[in-house]
């Protein structure tokens, strides 16, 4: 075990876990690569996920550019037409934002999104508050599920 992992497991709020735990909870089928940040889910459909966790007071959350390429250039993705999106958890497995794929990239447009000096995108709460439209806010894994169209109803 490298001490990456041993640090990962000792910590006692890994959000993304617990997320991941109340979909399969939900009826959510998941399917991860353990080298990959991202996983996918299905239910009534199939995506892709990206879930990043922040527990500031104000949420923070960057993702790097590589990974987000990795998950557009995916077989699943690109060949399958398979969809994907950014899951950004505030400081509850419950509680965060969804962005549908596309959307993430008129965050960029809208300059909500930036890009700093070590290639990551860089959201902020304030700014993912001012398009709501495009960062939908969840407070339960029930709407997370509604927003992303994993379940209907």
């Amino acid at each position: 075990m490298s001490l990456g992992e041993i640090f990962d497991s000792l910590r006692s709020d890994d959000l993304v876990g617990k997320f991941k735990k109340e979909l399969v909870d939900a009826g959510v089928k998941i399917a991860e690569d353990r080298v990959a940040k991202y996983f996918a889910a299905e239910k009534e459909i199939a995506l892709l996920l990206l879930a990043h966790e922040s527990n500031l007071e104000k949420g923070w959350w960057g993702i790097h550019q590589d990974i987000v390429a990795r998950v557009i250039n995916s077989e699943p993705v690109k060949t399958n037409h398979l969809g994907w999106g950014a899951i950004l958890l505030h400081k509850s497995c419950r509680r965060g934002y969804w962005i549908p794929g596309d959307d993430l990239f008129q965050l960029k447009t809208l300059r909500l999104v930036t890009l700093g000096n070590e290639g990551q995108y860089h959201f902020n709460q304030d700014n993912l508050d001012k398009a709501p439209g495009i960062a939908k806010q969840f407070f339960s894994i029930k709407t997370f599920l509604l927003q992303s169209g994993l379940q209907k109803n």
